[in-house]
This record gives structure tokens, C-alpha cells and sequence, in this order.
């Protein structure tokens, strides 16, 4: 879900989903999926864009 929002996701998307009011929700924490309102949100746009490929690249 990550790679789609905020990877792909336009700015509005973006700051939406890592604004005030998602990050001071009572289960937005790291490590924690099930009712974490920013992982949710990730993985309704993920689900609903259907990705086939990720690429991640490491420069050195």
C-alpha cells in the first residue's frame, strides 16, 4: 500500500492521508494495521488501483 499512496498519490492525497487529524487518530501507530486509519486508507487506494509491479532501486 505504500508504494501507491503516498508513492504514486498526488499532493492533496499525501497530505490527507499523513495530516494532523490521521496522525493523531488513537490508532495510528506504528507497527499496527487492523483499524490504523492511514494503513487503511493506503490499502483501499492500493486495492483500488490494482499494481502489478513494484521497483524499488538502492543507489550507492
Amino acid at each position: 500500500p505504500k508504494a501507491v499512496l503516498p508513492a504514486l498519490a498526488g499532493a492533496e492525497s499525501v497530505l490527507s492521508n499523513h495530516g494532523r487529524d490521521m496522525i493523531g487518530h488513537a490508532q495510528a501507530t506504528w507497527g499496527v494495521t487492523e483499524g490504523n486509519p492511514i494503513w487503511e486508507e493506503m490499502r483501499e487506494v492500493a486495492l483500488m488501483t490494482n499494481p502489478t509491479f513494484l521497483l524499488n532501486v538502492t543507489l550507492n
